[in-house]
């Protein structure tokens, strides 16, 4: 499903909108309010489709916060539940993903990581890579539109399409695509 900037989403189905202009101001509202409570224990960086300018996205915003070690990554999943009503939606490993609002459509999906892993550093370069040339955005928008329009309803399968395209990308750049045992289903 096709979004404006003012539609709601329902999490069941996958919507793309136009990229949202307002994207970078939220994300970096939300992570001034994570900083409130975690301090300087984590890193907060603003990844996924809307950390891109000019590229469509779910319209939800993604946050990657990484941590120094376990101890730090059990600390911040509790700090987001607890203080900040995030609720947590699952974890493999060392990667936690967790959703807020709790009820309705989420606007953040937040990954908890230890920051330097292979998760941290394969999301921030996969972003990173996007950012940076046009040629990317443009055949990951034109597969993405491809994939909704396959499986408009099945997040993991839109998710799994996308795969090979990631690790296309990371290859190209010198990262090492994350471990399948830590990735999340969005």
């Amino acid at each position: 499903m096709l979004i404006s900037q003012n539609d709601t989403v329902n999490d069941d189905l996958i919507v793309i909108s136009a990229p949202l202009a307002s994207a970078e101001r939220i994300a970096n509202a939300e992570i001034a309010r994570m900083v409130r409570i975690l301090h300087r224990s984590a890193e907060i960086e603003h990844i996924g489709s809307t950390a891109v300018p000019r590229l469509p996205a779910k319209p939800i915003i993604d946050l990657m916060v990484g941590t120094p070690d376990v101890q730090g990554f059990f600390y911040v999943r509790e700090a987001l539940a607890v203080e900040l009503d995030y609720l947590e939606e699952g974890s493999r490993l060392v990667h936690a993903w967790l959703r807020w609002p709790r009820n309705g459509n989420r606007l953040f999906h937040v990954h908890v990581v230890c920051s330097d892993g292979p998760i941290w550093n394969a999301r921030l370069a996969f972003r990173d890579a996007l950012r940076e040339s046009r040629a990317l955005r443009q055949r990951y928008a034109a597969l993405k539109h491809e994939l909704y329009l396959k499986f408009p309803s099945n997040l993991g399968a839109y998710t799994q399409g996308k795969r090979a395209f990631v690790d296309e990308v990371l290859t190209s750049v010198g990262v090492a695509s994350e471990p399948a045992s830590s990735r999340s289903a969005t």
